[in-house]
């Protein structure tokens, strides 16, 4: 008996996604009139026929919640490019039934995870199939995510572990070798009676905590008479940029820099705009956005290390979707993403 022609025979020989075949046989936004036509006319060549297949209607429809920081205030500059990365990934999978439910959230009581994740279980009645989850998940939130957990869900995190907690997976990149490649850059950088500020961001969170850590286990092995000046802080609004202000204007022997998160970086680069030392220090940053990727071209950062925010909330919806629709467990616990070195040479790649 001759194979009926699927959604994904189409896409493979249009060289598009499942979702966008998806999207122009049914006439939805997100894809041009140009290949709308030429994907119809490909589909009507191969005898594809719409709608869904007995295997289709038979499957249930899964219920996915996305819980992520809002796109607010400073989350906006990483966190918005993850949920790029994990919405891109939900539209290439359109031709299945999943209820995606996004629930963003902020440090707030109100609006804090815990309270995120409470609504939607009031709401659907505990009727959730997978949770995908990352970012600045504590106390209350984290006895939250160990209850749902405890509940069997399925669950994914991104750029985040956390204590006792041991989900589905975790995608994320390697810190700790992020940090000791910071460390290497500035090292060669820096002369006698040199010092190095270290924007340690929040030590609660995994990902800076084992940037850190890798970061200074490779320059005090190398270098351990270069004093390292640790500034913590994560938000705009905690004083954190007047104290690395402050820092540089006060002592010239400051000459190597590195943040090990996006926020910080940010203000790093506008003390060193600020204070004119774009010729005077050596800056590393972490991750970009348009603001980091100005400070970039205009010498205020010598080069970035991306986490790849995108491709971590690919990837982890990936993984997700891929267990509940196929039953494939991933391979691994942790899954790790090759962090990439930005200069102002490849800066137009990643853009």
């Amino acid at each position: 008996m001759k194979k009926d022609v699927t959604i994904h025979d189409v896409a493979a020989a249009a060289g598009v996604s499942a979702g966008t075949v998806h999207r122009a046989l049914y006439g939805k936004p997100g894809v041009s009139a140009a290949l709308r036509q030429e994907i119809l006319h490909l589909a009507d060549e191969m005898n594809y026929q719409p709608g869904p297949t007995p295997a289709m209607r038979s499957r249930r429809t899964h219920r996915i919640v996305v819980a992520l920081p809002g796109c607010t205030r400073e989350n906006h500059f990483f966190f918005s490019r993850m949920w790029d990365g994990c919405r891109q990934q939900l539209e290439d999978l359109a031709a299945y039934h999943l209820d995606v439910v996004e629930a963003p959230f902020d440090d707030t009581p109100e609006n804090g995870f815990a309270a995120q994740l409470a609504r939607i279980f009031r709401q659907y009645r505990g009727e959730i199939d997978g949770l995908l989850t990352g970012g600045r998940i504590f106390e209350d939130s984290l006895e939250a995510l160990t209850r749902v957990l405890s509940s069997g869900i399925p669950t994914v995190l991104v750029n985040e572990t956390f204590p006792g907690v041991h989900p589905l997976c975790t995608v994320r990149t390697d810190c700790f070798t992020e940090g000791r490649l910071a460390a290497e850059l500035l090292d060669a950088s820096l002369a006698p009676g040199d010092k190095v500020l270290l924007c340690a961001g929040d030590s609660r969170l995994s990902s800076n905590r084992d940037t850190v850590a890798g970061f200074e286990s490779l320059l005090r092995a190398r270098r351990p008479q270069v004093p390292i000046i640790r500034i913590h802080g994560y938000s705009g609004v905690d004083g954190t940029y007047e104290t690395i202000l402050r820092a540089l204007e006060s002592d010239p022997h400051i000459r190597g820099l590195f943040s090990v998160n996006l926020r910080c970086t940010l203000m790093l680069a506008e003390a060193v705009r600020t204070l004119g030392l774009q010729r005077r220090v050596f800056a590393v940053g972490s991750d970009l956005c348009d603001e980091s990727a100005q400070a970039l071209r205009q010498g205020e950062l010598f080069c970035l290390i991306s986490k790849n925010p995108v491709e971590q909330g690919r990837l982890a919806v990936k993984r997700l979707t891929g267990y509940l629709l196929h039953g494939h467990r991933p391979e691994s616990e942790t899954e790790f993403l090759r962090s990439e070195l930005i200069f102002q040479s490849n800066l137009e790649q990643f853009l």
